[in-house]
């Protein structure tokens, strides 16, 4: 009853659809106002048991009767009924004797499952995840779980900032937390993840967490080129080195498609976005990207095999835009994959900045970073699901011009459409992605 007008008399309650059986709350009654809730639910059987269900009593005589109540598998609250006793007595044949029950609710319990997490060997600069459940395990009736605070020791953190507490968990509930294990240095690492709660069996539970940052794999191919001269029906056997001097394992493999495009390949050919990505020439696009330098611009050395390609526009934001000198930010550009062009091995960038006049603030010369190539599953050109799969460290070199800084990159496949990006040391949010060449960057 939202909105009454002014009742002197009414009468309200339920009936079935025949109008055989109902219930009365109030009849012809100033009963009825604004806003009025009516609620109407069964009283639960919480006299379980009469003991006995009968007797006969002599005159003076007298009996014990043993009424049993039951809190099994009724919520807490206060409830009240009769019970019924019927007699021969004439003036008295029936009598309801009232019955009030209350069912309290009992203390919050946690459970943490598992109660240590083994993060194993992580190469400094990765991530790994693992996950423990936080249970409210009190006994029948329990009350719910207050949770004041998760706390992580470092390098562990939640993947789920909202994690961090508080937050309720109701009786027989539960809630998964997620944690994020990001090492930047070689160490042996370990901690307790804390739960503060009102929990009646452990207010500060924990959870043993572990972890060993080792480090990464480091590749080098001995010699860098090979190339031979044979005659028509000849072969030869020519033996490269690969060897690892970083401090985890290293896992390569070997193709012989071609990485390079034949000759007959066209630059702009080579050059291509994703579809519906305004594709335009290498040339053209390092003279049309968002340039407000006036200097002069270094070429990457353009060849038929080279995906070069900025036309200095954003369509995807994707986060946060940190200060320059926070570098907490990364930039993608999309490609499309062009037959016999799908091996990477090198990397190249430029370190400008965000606004339009360039007066920065600028990346910092000599920040580290990574850039890195991602796959994109479904090849819609969106980065929101990108897959890494591979990465080498870069340094910043001249920033707020636009001169290239080249690395070299693990030969690495690609294929449908791809990513490539750059990014802080360590991890990094994704920032903005260059699509279709509509917006500004």
């Amino acid at each position: 009853y939202l909105d009454m007008s002014p009742q002197e008399s009414s009468t309200v309650g339920i009936e079935n659809a025949a109008g055989e059986g109902g219930l009365q709350v109030a009849f012809n009654t100033a009963y009825v106002e604004d806003s009025l809730s009516v609620s109407i639910a069964a009283t639960p059987d919480f006299i379980t048991d009469v003991t006995p269900t009968s007797g006969t009593l002599g005159g003076g005589e007298s009996d014990d009767v043993d009424v049993t109540f039951s809190a099994e598998d009724i919520e807490p609250g206060t409830y009240t009924k009769d019970l019924a006793l019927a007699s021969n007595d004439p003036d008295n044949l029936g009598t309801g004797i009232p019955s009030t029950f209350s069912v309290t609710s009992g203390p919050p319990a946690i459970t943490l499952e598992p109660d240590s997490l083994d993060f194993g060997e992580v190469a400094a600069g990765n991530t790994s995840t693992r996950t423990f459940t936080i249970d409210n395990s009190g006994g029948a009736g329990g009350g719910p779980l207050e949770v004041s605070s998760v706390t992580f020791p470092e390098p562990f953190e939640p993947v789920n900032s909202a994690d961090t507490g508080p937050f309720t968990i109701p009786f027989d509930g539960s809630r998964d937390i997620e944690v994020r294990f990001e090492p930047e240095t070689p160490d042996v690492f370990t901690g307790d993840v804390v739960v503060e709660s009102n929990a009646d069996n452990d207010p500060s539970a924990a959870v043993f967490v572990e972890g060993e940052a080792v480090p990464a794999p480091d590749i080098a191919v001995s010699p860098s080129a090979i190339s031979d001269s044979l005659g028509i029906g000849d072969s030869s056997e020519t033996t490269l080195t690969v060897s690892n001097s970083g401090g985890s394992e290293l896992e390569f493999s070997t193709t012989t498609e071609t990485g390079i495009a034949p000759s007959t390949t066209a630059p702009g050919e080579v050059a291509a976005t994703s579809e519906g990505s305004g594709s335009v020439s290498s040339e053209e696009a390092v003279s049309s990207a968002a340039d407000p330098y006036d200097g002069p611009q270094t070429d990457v050395g353009q060849t038929d095999a080279t995906y070069q390609l900025d036309d200095g526009t954003s369509e995807n934001g994707l986060g946060y835009v940190g200060p320059g000198d926070e570098f907490a930010t990364m930039w993608l550009n999309a490609f499309e994959v062009v037959e016999e062009v799908g091996i990477l091995t090198e990397i190249s960038t430029t370190w400008g900045c965000a606004d339009p006049d360039c007066s920065g603030p600028f990346v910092p010369e000599g920040k580290e970073g990574v850039a890195a190539v991602y796959n994109d599953p479904n090849n819609d050109g969106d980065p929101s699901d990108a897959e890494l799969l591979a990465q080498t460290e870069i340094t910043v070199q001249d920033p707020g011009t636009n001169n290239f800084t080249t690395v070299s990159l693990p030969p690495t496949d690609v294929e449908g459409t791809f990513f490539v990006g750059v990014q802080r040391v360590p991890g990094g949010v994704l920032d903005r992605c260059d699509e279709d060449g509509s917006g500004q960057l």
